[in-house]
């Protein structure tokens, strides 16, 4: 039997899927793109030992890690290290770092508080894509670091 790759789409370079097998994989990651990054995991995966022929079956079977998630965590860390330098006014030139939990919006932060009432605090949101290249923009801006500021300790 031949396989009609024009009934197929393209999902990844190489990799063609039914629209049948697209909804079934859409069902188990929540997106298309959830699905290709999923898909390119597995390919550039040394433990692949073959080919793989049925993808609904690979993703529900197979632990794609959420980096998502990892990068919130290593946001975290960063942000504890960042509290923990610039605990008080003193230590940060008039700025300290905390963490603060917004309930409203639900999602956790680092927040610059300045020393003075005439300059506004600011947040940023441990999910944020570009984290920590707004809190080394911060800690120049702020002039809170004198040294590296990717290495807080």
């Amino acid at each position: 039997m031949i396989d009609d790759l024009s009934s197929k789409i393209e999902i990844c370079k190489g990799i063609f899927l039914s629209q049948a097998e697209l909804d079934i994989c859409v069902k188990l990651k929540g997106s298309i793109e959830n699905v290709q990054a999923a898909i390119a995991y597995i390919l550039a995966s040394p433990r692949r030992k073959r080919e793989i022929t049925d993808w609904p079956n690979a993703l529900a079977k197979w632990k794609i890690e959420n980096k998502t998630k990892v990068k919130i965590e290593e946001n975290f860390e960063y942000a504890e290290k960042l509290c923990i330098k610039f605990s008080d006014y003193k230590k940060g030139n008039g700025w300290r770092c905390s963490l603060y939990h917004d309930k409203i919006k639900d999602q956790k932060c680092i927040l610059f508080e300045p020393e003075n009432t005439y300059t506004k605090s600011q947040l940023v949101a441990f999910a944020d894509s570009k984290f920590k290249e707004i809190c080394v923009k911060l800690l120049e801006t702020n002039k809170m670091e004198i040294n590296n500021p990717l290495t807080p300790m």
